[in-house]
């Protein structure tokens, strides 16, 4: 469930305004729900608060009509968060203990024995999180022992927006918040503050912003979101995640900069996308095994500047996870091909089923793939590479070569991938050459591209340039290879049983890669003296 909402900073005499009799702007509102409600939050982090560092919380809440356990991941968009629920099992009839009772009543000492009594019997005695939950932060906290950080307890009024067909619309809380330590103990001199949320309920981010000009002219003030118990813990938890963020990086400065600005962005890039591959979240997939990539390629390229013996084995292990993702992803832009290409065609050549029997044959290929690459993930293996890429990110193992200044060092490092791709273009024979020489090429622009943005931040609009024209060989020669591959799924997929007259189908889709790939080694003969120019090589030296 993707949460949006944005927070505001109020004093002790702000009311939330009656947004029935002065409705946002543009927001019919037909109806206003307000309920008084007491919370109760238990946080668990790792003593160096690492899902706090990373924009994660993981609770578990009594109260509200929504019991259980929560765990907020952050999207890359500001006030938006994925939740993940696991509810609390409803207790039988007559489980209800005279000091459940007592906790409705919402005393303030009487607040604070419930949560007490809350993790004593109803999330257990060790706060131990569903399975479920534990998979999405593993790779955040690698290895780091769970432990109650912060208790929570919120005096919270509601008020919910309806449309007049009694659609909810958003939602605004006024929340007086008292912090307790992290084994929920305190007295009525424990910290507290008060704070306003808007959250979209159904209505939409328009519906949002209206509201919040609501709030703002009542006095509220549009604050930065920082979850509440972040703000509860201070400081500590707002400290960057591991590894740290990268640095600035300067064609003057050392070369080991670049070198430690380019691993710390591509880690964080790879842990940031581990819990949306285990979520089966778009595209993610894709971005993981990018971040591979780039870290292969970037050691690689910085090869003089690191350590070998570290590197190799680092790169070792990157490609073992590449490899493990590499199926799911291959399986999706292959079945995205089909579906796109048999969307497009003419009805009078579309026979039987086709687009059924692709979606039998490579769908169920796509979800054996992504449950491997999912199980990847879960390996010991993989949890040691985790460590090793945030503590080779925090303090690389660079050689005396990356003293040196990056203008000096780092241009020969990209013309090593030049004179490769160079090499590899060069043999290419119009009308001649097989599929696996352009793939080849292909490959060499992707190294040659990657290396000149890794330097890109230090050397800038020269090596931005470069690795743009190598991008153009890489995505024309990419086409190629989509299309020898949808090739040969294509005579497998017309082979197998029951395809009937989809074969014609089918057919018809193989003649079209046929020329696509003949088009696009055509393209690249076109494109090759243009990149090959020495105007956007000049930098490189040599």
């Amino acid at each position: 469930m993707r949460e949006v909402e944005t927070k505001f900073a109020v004093d002790e005499h702000f009311s939330l305004p009656d947004l029935l009799a002065a409705p946002p702007d543009g927001v019919h509102v037909e109806a206003v729900t307000r309920e008084e409600r007491q919370l109760e939050a238990v946080y668990l982090d790792s003593e160096d608060l690492r899902l706090a560092r990373a924009g994660i919380t993981l609770r578990h809440r009594t109260g509200g009509g929504e019991d259980g356990w929560h765990l907020k991941l952050p999207t890359g968009t500001t006030g938006a968060r994925e939740e993940i629920q696991v509810r609390d099992p409803a207790p039988r009839a007559g489980q209800r203990t005279q000091k459940a009772q007592k906790a409705q009543k919402g005393t303030r000492r009487g607040t604070a024995a419930r949560s007490r009594s809350a993790r004593a019997s109803g999330a257990g005695a060790d706060l131990q999180p569903p399975e479920e939950l534990l998979d999405l932060v593993r790779a955040r906290l690698r290895g780091a022992t769970l432990r109650p950080v912060s208790t929570l307890v919120t005096s919270r009024t509601a008020v919910l927006l309806h449309d007049r067909e009694g659609r909810l619309l958003a939602e605004v809380v006024d929340d007086e918040v008292r912090v307790l330590d992290g084994d929920g103990d305190g007295d009525g001199d424990a910290p507290r503050f008060r704070e306003v949320e808007a959250e979209d309920r159904g209505g939409g981010e328009d519906v949002l912003r209206a509201v919040g000009v609501v709030l703002c002219d009542a006095g509220a003030v549009p604050t930065a979101f920082t979850p509440k118990v972040v703000r509860a813990l201070g400081p500590r938890a707002s400290a960057p995640s591991d590894p740290p963020p990268p640095g600035k990086v300067r064609a003057k400065g050392p070369a080991g900069d670049t070198v430690t600005a380019y691993l710390r962005h591509h880690v964080r890039r790879l842990l940031d996308e581990d819990a949306r591959v285990r979520l089966d979240a778009e595209d993610s997939v894709h971005q993981m095994r990018v971040a591979c990539r780039r870290l292969r390629a970037g050691l690689r390229t910085f090869g003089p500047l690191v350590e070998e013996e570290w590197a190799r084995a680092l790169r070792a292990e990157l490609k073992w996870l590449g490899s493990s993702l590499g199926d799911a992803r291959d399986h999706e832009v292959l079945l995205d091909r089909m579906r796109g290409q048999v969307a497009a065609l003419p009805p009078e050549e579309v026979r039987g089923r086709p687009l059924a029997h692709v979606e039998k044959v490579l769908g169920g290929e796509l979800a054996a793939s992504r449950e491997r690459a999912v199980e990847a993930l879960r390996t010991e293996r993989y949890a040691a590479l985790v460590e090793r890429l945030v503590d080779g990110a925090t303090e690389p193992r660079l050689t005396a070569a990356a003293d040196g200044r990056a203008a000096d060092v780092l241009p020969p490092l990209v013309r090593r991938a030049w004179k490769r791709l160079a090499k590899r273009a060069g043999a290419i024979v119009p009308g001649a050459s097989p599929a696996e020489d352009y793939h080849a090429v292909r490959i060499a622009a992707k190294r040659a591209r990657y290396a000149a943005e890794a330097v890109a931040p230090a050397l800038g609009k020269p090596a931005t340039r470069f690795a743009a024209k190598a991008e153009e060989v890489q995505d024309v020669l990419g086409e190629h290879q989509d299309a020898i591959v949808a090739e040969r799924t294509l005579l497998d997929l017309a082979g197998r049983r029951g395809v009937g007259a989809a074969a014609f189908t089918l057919g018809v889709l193989y003649a079209q890669q046929v020329s696509g790939s003949a088009g696009t080694r055509a393209d690249f003969d076109r494109l090759w003296p243009e990149v090959s120019r020495r105007r956007y090589r000049r930098w490189l030296g040599g």
